[in-house]
């Protein structure tokens, strides 16, 4: 305790964190992604550092949409989305706010792979996002 008194964690960065989801999407096929967001900068410099590792793998982004952090639905991106029938989506939130926008692409009849970032994963992303996630 003392020893970490001045210890500072911090996260790893957009470009460690989506170097794995790029990997694992090659790995499975996935050859387009759908993007969908949050608006802020959080969302804007995962799209820029997934958008380019992707690239680098083969993988295009097909469609982008963005959603604001105290937004209560995502059902219009999650239907232009679907309607441009990329292989996988990737959302891109925090914590409980992952699971609205996961849980829209499930019931608008998305039946690809849906990966999230390192961010949603917390148990509220599980407790409110149910079998949908």
């Amino acid at each position: 305790p003392d020893q970490e008194r001045w210890m500072f964690r911090l996260p790893q960065g957009f470009a460690v964190m989506a170097h794995p989801i790029v990997q694992h999407m090659k790995k499975h096929g996935v050859k387009t992604v759908g993007f969908l967001g949050y608006t802020d900068a959080y969302g804007e410099l995962w799209l820029k550092e997934f958008t380019k590792q992707g690239e680098a793998a083969g993988i295009k982004v097909a469609a982008v949409e963005r959603f604001a952090r105290t937004d209560t639905s995502a059902t219009p991106q999650a239907l232009k989305l679907v309607t441009a029938r990329p292989d996988a989506m990737l959302v891109v939130a925090s914590g409980s706010g992952a699971a609205m926008p996961h849980k829209a692409l499930v019931e608008r009849g998305f039946k690809g792979k849906i990966y999230q970032t390192h961010a949603a994963a917390t148990p509220d992303l599980v407790r409110i996002g149910g079998k949908d996630v």
